[in-house]
């Protein structure tokens, strides 16, 4: 009932109140939807206003309904199954009743924004320490009047590290809510900001962080130096030489 529900076209079959159909001769006869919450024209004691689709179907001595509503932008479905298929029709009284119970018990409410940082994700070897994880829209669920907001819990589902490069709004995780330990709404975890990859963090992050550092810094300050001596002993080289060139030419 759900997937037809999300299906126009098939919403537009299954919501039709009255049709024709050719006959054994060829002629249009004239139908009607046996769904009597939305069709009046064979059974107007249970027609319901807010009805808008789906179907009966009888089996035996029982009858099945699958049934649709919309009100106050809510939608709402009813399923009952196994009923008696007797002449009092009571199958869409109970209907009637679970769609009042619905629209008068539950109401859409704001569990949360979009926006709302959630998680924190670090980024190593990056131009950035770490970045915040945010919902990417945000949700409504239908939830009792005079709910208890304390029962309202969630879950991330979120790495606790991600490499670079990293577009800002890009999706690395979710967001799951439950209501007194039922499944509500879930929603996608974005990044607020973009990432790319630096080559100096990527040596702290891999060379000094998992060796003594001191060592390290000590090593590389003696190759400075090996290489400043030798590139001066270069130039004094060099200028020797230049100098003994000119006074070849000045014999010659």
């Amino acid at each position: 009932a759900r997937e037809i529900y999300k299906n126009k076209d098939l919403m537009d079959i299954f919501s039709t109140v009255l049709f024709k159909l050719p006959d054994h001769s060829g002629a249009l006869k004239q139908y009607s939807s046996r769904n009597h919450l939305i069709s009046k024209y064979t059974y107007d004691k249970y027609n319901y206003s807010v009805a808008n689709g789906l179907m009966a179907s009888p089996d035996g001595d029982n009858i099945n309904l699958a049934a649709t509503a919309s009100k106050s932008n809510t939608d709402l479905i009813v399923i009952a199954a196994g009923c008696k298929n007797d002449s009092s029709l009571s199958i869409y009284r109970d209907a009637i009743n679970l769609f009042e119970y619905g629209y008068n018990q539950f109401y859409f409410n704001t569990i949360c924004a979009e926006g709302d940082a959630l998680a924190e994700v670090t980024v190593p070897s990056s131009s950035v320490k770490s970045m915040i994880l945010s919902t990417e829209n945000s949700i409504k669920a239908l939830l009792p009047y005079n709910y208890d907001a304390s029962l309202i819990t969630f879950k991330v589902d979120a790495p606790k590290s991600i490499s670079p490069p990293v577009k800002k709004g890009e999706q690395v995780g979710s967001v799951t809510y439950y209501y007194d330990g039922n499944f509500l709404a879930s929603a996608n975890l974005i990044t607020d900001k973009k990432a790319s990859f630096n080559i100096f963090a990527f040596l702290h992050d891999n060379v000094f962080n998992n060796f003594n550092t001191m060592p390290v810094i000590l090593v590389l300050l003696v190759l400075i130096v090996i290489i400043q001596v030798r590139h001066k002993e270069a130039q004094k080289k060099k200028k020797r030489l230049k100098k003994k060139q000119e006074l070849l030419k000045k014999i010659k």
